[in-house]
Formats: structure tokens, C-alpha cells, sequence
């Protein structure tokens, strides 16, 4: 039953905002089951990908695939080359790592910005994508993280796609990296969710994202920007809290 709450608690948190489910889902697998942070990170990863794709599934013929697999690619690279490597990195260098992932994203979401206008025929050197993806397999092994808030600027300024397609985009790489580094950490990790647990996070999420999204869509578009950012905002100082009581 805590599963599906903790499903249901991320899958409201990526409804509203579209990402954060993991800086959620880490601090609630510490707080309900006292697993350590290593271990809620690894388990935050699996909730993150059936959130994402769940989101994605509506929106499949958004997604530039070319984009999301050239960097599923250099993540899975990322997180093999970092997946032992974790195992002896101090649990102060990853709670430094979320400090600084959680101010960067607040900075993002609060400051103003500028629609990017796509740009027709750009497409991003293979190299480039594969080297981002690699950047974001190391984040996600090492913290947890589906890296949401930081893609979605990589692809709408730096990738110059139109922003239904970034968000598509986005969520489909999340699943492929977070799947990715969940899986090559199996090995590694003592502690493993069980099938019953994958399927009560599924079932909490699905319950949460649908009906969120359906209420999200009827609302004015400048109260659903400042709910993003509250809830986001929100989400970001609870984890802050949590790491530097448990830290």
C-alpha cells in the first residue's frame, strides 16, 4: 500500500509540473521504509521511468526518437561506467550533487524566459547527443534523478524543438535513462523492488497522472504556470529539509 501511495504522490507531482517525481520519490522511500540514500536513489529510479512513460503515452507521435535514443544511448554508457563507481562515492558528495540540482532548477523555474522559436531542418550532431546523454546517465546513477527540469531547456533553447515535442521528448528520454540506470544498477544494489512493489508504484501513478492532467488541461494557462512553479518549488524545499535533517 505505501508503494501506491508513493506512486500516487509522484505521479500528482509530474501531472502538475511534468518533473520532479524523483526529488519527491527519494525523501519518501527514506522517510517511509528508512532505506538509506543510496538505496532511495535506485528506487526513485524506477518510479521516475513508469511515471514517464506513462505521461509519454499520449503524446508518442511527438517525440523525435532520433533525439531521445542518441542520448538513452551515451546515458547507458554514463551509468555503466559510473554504476560501481557509486557504490564508493560518500553519501555527502550526492547530497551536495542534489543541493546543487535543486537551487539550479529553482532557478530555472522562477526565472522568466523567452519562447525559443524552433528552428525548420536543425538536427543536433550525434555526438553531442550521445556526450548529453552520458552527462545525464551520470547524474541519474549517481543521484536518482530523471534530470526532467534540466532537458527540457537543453531541447527547447540548446536542441531548438518546438516545446510539445521537448516535453514528449523529454519524458521519453527520462524513461529509456532512468530505466537504463535502473537496470544496471540490479547488480550492485543489496536491495531490489520486488514485482508486487513495481506493480502497486504503477498502479499509484496511473490513478494520480490521468485525472491530473485532465484537470491541468481546463485550467488557465497562467494558473497552471504558477501552480507548476509552486508545487515545484514546494517539492524542492521538502527535499532540501529532508537531506540536511537526515544529511
Amino acid at each position: 500500500m505505501t508503494f501506491i501511495i508513493i506512486g500516487l504522490l509522484v505521479g500528482i507531482a509530474l501531472g502538475l509540473t511534468g518533473s520532479g517525481g524523483a526529488l519527491l520519490a527519494i525523501p519518501l522511500f527514506m522517510a517511509f521504509f528508512g532505506f538509506t540514500l543510496k538505496v532511495g536513489t535506485f528506487y526513485s529510479l524506477i518510479v521516475v521511468a513508469i511515471a514517464s512513460i506513462i505521461g509519454v503515452i499520449a503524446n508518442l507521435k511527438s517525440v523525435n526518437y532520433r533525439y531521445a535514443l542518441l542520448i538513452s544511448l551515451g546515458s547507458l554508457i554514463g551509468s555503466f561506467i559510473f554504476k560501481d563507481i557509486k557504490q564508493h562515492v560518500s553519501d555527502q558528495f550526492i547530497i551536495f550533487l542534489l543541493y546543487l540540482i535543486c537551487f539550479y532548477s529553482l532557478f530555472l523555474i522562477w526565472k522568466k524566459n523567452k519562447l525559443e522559436p524552433s528552428v525548420n531542418g536543425y538536427q543536433a550532431r550525434a555526438s553531442l547527443l550521445i556526450l548529453a546523454g552520458m552527462l545525464l546517465g551520470i547524474l541519474t546513477t549517481l543521484t536518482g534523478l530523471g534530470g526532467g527540469l534540466l532537458l527540457l531547456p537543453l531541447f527547447i533553447k540548446g536542441f531548438h524543438l518546438e516545446q510539445h515535442v521537448a516535453v514528449a521528448t523529454s519524458l521519453m528520454t527520462i524513461f529509456f535513462s532512468s530505466g537504463i540506470s535502473f537496470l544496471v544498477q540490479l547488480s550492485t544494489m543489496t536491495k531490489t523492488p520486488s514485482v508486487i512493489e513495481v506493480l502497486f508504484i504503477i498502479i499509484g501513478v496511473s490513478l494520480a497522472i490521468f485525472p491530473v492532467k485532465f484537470f491541468i488541461h481546463r485550467m488557465n494557462k497562467n494558473k497552471t504556470f504558477l501552480i507548476r512553479r509552486t508545487v515545484y518549488s514546494s517539492i524542492v524545499i521538502f527535499t532540501l529539509l529532508n537531506l540536511t535533517f537526515r544529511g
